[in-house]
């Protein structure tokens, strides 16, 4: 192969890294400044790549133009040499020519794993399909890309390190110094790239459908599996929540808010960018926000949990969201006034052969859910029951009650139990467990027809 010219390599590092044509770009800063890059808005021409291989200037862009990209990537900040060589592995398992540039300072011990395609893909397919390769190399943490954000272009200098790197060709090679001498390790990787085709995205695109159809079969089943009735038709507060529990998709009430899937793990597990924008001072451009199955006594629902501090959904310790808690915050209601809200879009559905302790026939409960930020349709009446359960207080031994009563007890002697609990258990037994039900009339069969009126 002749020797390359600098133009020639200037044009290599273009049509390698920069295929997508972005119409702005990023340069990375000294030390001192707080920022670590600052946007300029204008594309990267030829001299700014020849600055960028001459160590004047670093220059970062991000890999996607107009929803494609020519190249995906990950960027690793710890575990060094052992962690980009396992990422590589899992790459080139799925039939992809994967390339990492390591860097290990006092300060950095990572570095980033490209990937380069022989035509552009979707910038969604391409994300998912580094995150698959991320997570079958056991590696969390990893900053996928393309994304919104800018990454630092291959063969410059890290101005935090003072130094450009080493270059591994394959899982298995050794590293190669690019410091002594950028232009030649430049031009033997020019000699040696290979570019992987379209293959292992399909099968991530594919692998990324088949979740989603798995989760939505899982959450078909859980809306099936309604807890049912147990007064006569008409629910209590805690009822009125398990239902909307159950028959919520997380996922989807956070994507009514404004969220957006970023990732979907096997598991029923999503890695989102959070519904409360406002509350992250980047837009939460790097999706922070996790869906998945509770545990213990939450098992067998969702629960989300933002990684941000500020963040309206940002979980402490103990705490969880669940769809009910979302509707909650996301209305910036507190918990009376969501069941309030709720009560009026409940819907009961009558189950065949089962009947109620008052002898009414009962109904697996569902909703018809208010959309986000506006107020929901009127209050409407309530099923039918009979002349005896015209109050929720006709039988005060119920189990329920009692059962609400013990539970009340118990938060109040725990040290570490949450307010919220407190208050909610509070007022259903103060409220919606002992408010009499209005009763408007009679009707023609004898029967009378009510509203709750919590």
């Amino acid at each position: 192969m002749p020797e390359l010219t600098m133009a020639d390599l200037v044009g290599f590092v273009r049509c390698t890294f920069l295929a997508h044509q972005p119409s702005v770009h990023a340069r990375m800063t000294d030390p001192g400044y707080a920022a670590k890059y600052y946007r300029v808005p204008t594309p990267i021409d030829d001299a700014d790549l020849y600055a960028h291989l001459a160590g004047e200037i670093t220059l970062a862009s991000q890999l996607a133009n107009d929803g494609l990209a020519w190249a995906a990537a990950c960027d690793i900040d710890r575990g060094g040499l052992p962690v980009l060589r396992a990422v590589m592995q899992a790459a080139e398992a799925r039939n992809c020519h994967a390339y990492g540039f390591a860097l290990t300072s006092d300060t950095h011990d990572g570095g980033h794993v490209w990937l380069v395609f022989d035509q552009p893909h979707p910038s969604r397919d391409l994300h998912v399909l580094m995150r698959d390769i991320l997570n079958a190399a056991g590696v969390v943490g990893a900053e996928v890309y393309p994304n919104a954000a800018d990454l630092r272009l291959p063969f410059g200098v890290h101005r935090r390190c003072g130094r450009r790197g080493d270059l591994l060709l394959s899982s298995r090679a050794d590293p190669m110094p690019i410091d002594p001498d950028p232009m030649a390790v430049l031009a033997h990787f020019a000699e040696h790239l290979q570019r992987t085709g379209s293959a292992p995205v399909a099968q991530a695109r594919s692998m990324q459908d088949e979740r989603q159809r798995q989760l939505d079969v899982q959450i078909a089943e859980a809306r099936a599996a309604q807890p049912r009735l147990s007064i006569g038709g008409q629910p209590t507060g805690m009822e009125i929540i398990q239902a909307f529990n159950a028959s919520t998709d997380l996922v989807r009430l956070l994507e009514q808010y404004g969220g957006t899937v970023a990732y979907r793990y096997a598991e029923r597990k999503v890695l989102m960018h959070c519904a409360a924008t406002q509350d992250h001072h980047n837009g939460d451009k790097h999706p922070s926000l996790i869906v998945q199955p509770g545990t213990g006594r939450q098992a067998g629902k969702l629960i989300c949990g933002c990684y941000s501090p500020n963040c309206r959904l940002h979980n402490s310790p103990g705490q969880i969201k669940d769809p009910f808690e979302v509707y909650c915050i996301m209305e910036g209601i507190d918990h009376r006034e969501g069941v309030k809200r709720l009560s009026r879009t409940y819907t009961p559905t009558p189950t065949r052969g089962y009947r109620s302790s008052g002898g009414a026939a009962s109904g697996r409960r569902s909703f018809s859910a208010p959309p986000a930020n506006q107020t929901p349709a009127p209050q409407r009446q309530a099923s039918r029951a009979p002349a005896q359960s015209t109050a929720l207080t006709a039988n005060p031994g119920a189990p329920w009650r009692t059962a609400a009563q013990s539970r009340l007890e118990e938060l109040r002697r725990l040290p570490a139990a949450r307010p919220m609990d407190k208050q909610l258990f509070g007022y259903l037994i103060e409220r919606c467990m002992t408010q009499p039900v209005s009763v408007h009339g009679v009707g023609q069969n004898g029967r009378r027809s009510a509203n709750l009126t919590g």
